[in-house]
């Protein structure tokens, strides 16, 4: 499809237009409908090229497999992006869920569609439209996140890792502890022999993060505002840690000695897989998401749930359980990739996510929006880039001072 200038279009009529040709890739117009959509290829001629290209039956299903496994429109906006070169961190991928949320339950054909022209609308339009910004320019800009993190080791020691030395900086027993460049810490050896392991705590604070590799090779990257409690090695028949906040783990597999995760709230036990905990106290449930291989998931009531990959776990504070099957994995793992995604989240989720990057603290003036968000952005700009980006779904308007994000309705 030829691009042409979109600044012109109206948000609303490209929702109904991107669900009308939805509807006829699945099933057919009605006269009703078809009268509707017939209006619109009067305002915009562009839309009418498309509806013709999608008649052809071989067009339309070489179209079509392209975005057969794509269900979402963030999804759909990525896809978009990597075929028309387009930087993921440029294209306008925010907007509020209405009038969009009709258009989502249409799957591969809507995210097709919205592919091939509603991104296309949305960027042009947005690149093109005069936005009202109220991001205080006189106030410097909030960086984003670092590798930041502290050790405590087991006599109480603490070392800052930031700013701590590459290669040894500690010794555990008979295990050397090893900081890497890029945000890493290592720990090589074993401590077998010795009465019981010794444990070390590494924390993030907000606005940092930090990747540790155990002594039995698993990985595991901790979130902003974070700990993982540990031993320096694992003689015995089970590996265990605590966790506060969130971590991507990547675990080793060692079938005679199972690793466990706890929380608060549950106790992951594992053989040998990848998968995310979030178990920050501020959000509504804890959650277990399983990337793939297999868990079991004790809670603190007891109970058990074994997960499939795909599948997440979530406890809220009344210490009820749901499990949410095919969860949009892109979108839990996109903090452990450099990456801010959002699916149909409501503004105090999205900014949660931002205090935490940030290390802001984070102020409703007024009624809170109910305007809902999907799309992606890195985590590595400036705060003011990503506001911008949820400014221009023109539901929000933002404040910046030195530690604070005020936002107004």
């Amino acid at each position: 499809m030829r691009m042409e200038d979109f600044s012109s279009y109206n948000v609303e009529e490209a929702a109904r237009m991107m669900e009308l040709l939805s509807i006829y890739l699945l099933q057919g117009l009605s006269p009703e409908e078809q009268a509707e959509m017939e209006k619109l290829f009067e305002l915009h001629p562009s839309y009418e090229e498309l509806y013709k290209s999608l008649q052809d039956p071989v067009t339309r299903e070489a179209m079509l497999e392209e975005y057969r496994q794509t269900t979402s429109a963030s999804e759909a906006f990525e896809a978009f992006a990597r075929t028309n070169n387009i930087p993921i961190g440029q294209i306008l991928t925010i907007g509020t869920v209405t009038p969009w949320k009709k258009v989502l339950r249409y799957g591969a054909a809507a995210a097709l569609i919205i592919a091939i022209t509603g991104v296309a609308i949305l960027y042009y339009h947005n690149q093109n439209k005069a936005v009202p910004v109220n991001i205080v320019q006189a106030i410097k800009d909030i960086p984003p996140g670092q590798d930041r993190a502290t050790l405590t080791l087991a006599d109480g020691k603490t070392v800052d890792l930031d700013k701590a030395h590459n290669g040894i900086i500690a010794q555990q027993g008979k295990t050397n502890i090893v900081n890497l460049p890029g945000g890493k810490l290592s720990y090589e050896g074993s401590d077998q022999g010795l009465p019981e392991p010794l444990l070390n705590t590494i924390r993030t604070p907000f606005g940092g993060q930090y990747l540790l590799v155990l002594s039995d090779g698993s990985r595991v990257w901790l979130n902003a505002g974070s700990s993982l409690t540990y031993p320096t090695s694992f003689p015995g028949p089970k590996r265990e840690v605590q966790l506060q906040g969130e971590g991507y783990f990547e675990i080793a597999r060692n079938v005679n000695s199972p690793f466990f995760v706890k929380t608060s709230t549950q106790e992951i036990q594992v053989l040998g897989t990848a998968f995310d905990v979030m178990a920050y106290t501020d959000e509504p449930s804890q959650t277990t998401t399983l990337v793939n291989g297999a868990v079991r998931v004790t809670t603190a009531g007891h109970q058990t749930q074994t997960l499939s990959p795909g599948q997440q776990l979530q406890i809220n504070s009344a210490s009820v359980q749901r499990i949410i099957n095919d969860v949009n994995i892109r979108e839990v793992t996109a903090w452990h990739n450099g990456q801010f995604k959002f699916v149909n989240r409501d503004l105090p989720y999205v900014m949660r996510q931002i205090a935490r990057w940030y290390n802001v603290s984070v102020i409703f003036e007024g009624k809170v929006p109910e305007a809902h968000f999907f799309g992606t952005v890195t985590r590595y700009s400036n705060v003011s880039n990503v506001l911008q980006l949820l400014e221009q779904t023109g539901a929000v308007h933002f404040e910046v001072f030195k530690d604070k994000i005020a936002i107004k309705p």
